[in-house]
């Protein structure tokens, strides 16, 4: 499936920019990530003491978009579709057409702000400041689904953090990298999310935490380039969703 967006699309949640009769200007500037460090001076020695928390703050960048309509009234009907579709209060997807092979995660922290004028007729423009989590996601990409031990090759730079589905019983070592992720007790499946740090199982529309059949500290993570998994246990498959990550 291709990824890639026309000049000036975007995708925000799950509409188009095109449902939103909304379309980018201009290609923002952007603020990268900054990684967490603490820097505290040392009296009596030169530089200052680092401490690294091997993490990232959130990036930033404003769009400057329009809206459009065939009337004033239906302008004035987009800029509140507009509105709700990026005032969400939490986290959701956002692709743009300068970067359409990933998904950002962002939120709103201004706008939309519309200033339209009669020079842009039922056209109104808007900015919008999203902030955005450190690491996008590589779009369309495939689940894995193992049955035997068998490798996963990471094709970015920047170890993932994956999503996995053990169909299983009883008592079951997952290994990935030769780190052992230790489980007990599973009855059916079980789910390890990397990315929340939590073990749980979602069945029929009820949600149940199974942090405690998790008898080891480490969650997976895949390495750039080859990975390999396996498992000693009762294991009918195990289901990969990669997560493909970089900055």
């Amino acid at each position: 499936m291709s990824t890639e967006l026309s000049p000036g699309h975007f995708i925000i949640g799950n509409k188009t920019s095109e449902e939103l009769k909304s379309f980018i200007q201009t290609r923002p500037k952007i603020t990268k990530p900054r990684r967490k460090i603490i820097m505290k001076p040392i009296p009596g020695r030169s530089g200052d003491l680092i401490t690294d928390e091997d993490s990232y703050e959130n990036g930033l960048f404003e769009l400057t978009a329009f809206v459009k309509g065939s009337s004033q009234d239906e302008t004035e009907e987009n800029q509140t579709i507009v509105g709700l579709a990026f005032d969400t209060g939490t986290y959701q997807s956002f692709v743009p057409y300068w970067d359409s092979k990933y998904e950002y995660q962002v939120i709103t922290t201004s706008g939309p702000d519309f200033y339209g004028t009669r020079a842009y007729g039922f056209s109104d423009p808007y900015d919008v400041q999203l902030s955005y989590k450190p690491f996008k996601k590589l779009r369309n990409v495939s689940t894995f689904i193992l049955t035997s031990s068998g490798t996963v090759s990471n094709p970015l730079k920047y170890d993932s953090v994956p999503y996995i589905k053990l169909t299983a019983t009883g008592d079951v070592t997952l290994r990935v990298n030769n780190v052992d992720v230790v489980l007990k007790n599973i009855v059916e499946f079980i789910e390890i999310d990397s990315e929340i740090e939590e073990c749980y199982k979602f069945k029929s529309n009820v949600l149940t935490n199974e942090n405690s059949k998790m008898y080891s500290l480490d969650f997976p993570v895949f390495k750039p380039r080859a990975n390999t998994i396996s498992w000693v246990g009762n294991v009918t498959q195990v289901e990969i969703e990669p997560r493909w990550r970089t900055r």
